[in-house]
């Protein structure tokens, strides 16, 4: 019976590190594939209402935005916003972002911040990982909230 217990206990280990490593490769693999070092990432504030919704996963990709696409930045967190405005600035090209339910945008942000273009909205699934972060207070997927 001890010999089963402990069978088992190996298989859900292997099982729990095995779907881990699959996960990581699969966002390596997305990550080369879109050309972003952000492939994958969580809506989870209400600021791009009633496009994006928390919990929406978003699939991005890499390359320069253009005004109307939705954009994900780093700014000392990860924010989904639409771009409204493109500038070039000293020769640095910046983009002015806000979020669709916000009343005033988030001001330019350097192009090299911009992490990639949304592609892709797959409606309320990244809402099992809002649920694990705040259970487990770990993240293997960045959330992109609004700048409210």
């Amino acid at each position: 019976m001890c010999a089963v217990k402990t069978r088992t206990a190996a298989t859900a280990i292997a099982t729990i590190v095995l779907a881990y490593l699959l996960s990581l490769a699969l966002v390596k693999g997305l990550s080369l594939a879109l050309g972003t070092e952000l492939p994958l990432a969580v809506v989870s504030s209400w600021s791009m209402e009633p496009v994006l919704h928390i919990g929406d996963m978003i699939v991005l990709r890499g390359g320069a935005p253009g005004v109307g696409d939705i954009v994900v930045y780093y700014r000392g967190k990860y924010v989904v916003h639409r771009v409204v405005s493109v500038r070039k600035d000293s020769g640095v090209l910046e983009v002015e972002t806000k979020g669709d339910a916000n009343m005033a945008s988030d001001g330019y942000v350097k192009l090299d911040r911009v992490k990639g273009v949304v592609v892709v909205v797959v409606p309320y699934i990244g809402v099992i990982k809002l649920a694990v972060d705040r259970a487990l207070s770990a993240t293997a997927l960045p959330q992109a909230k609004g700048a409210n």
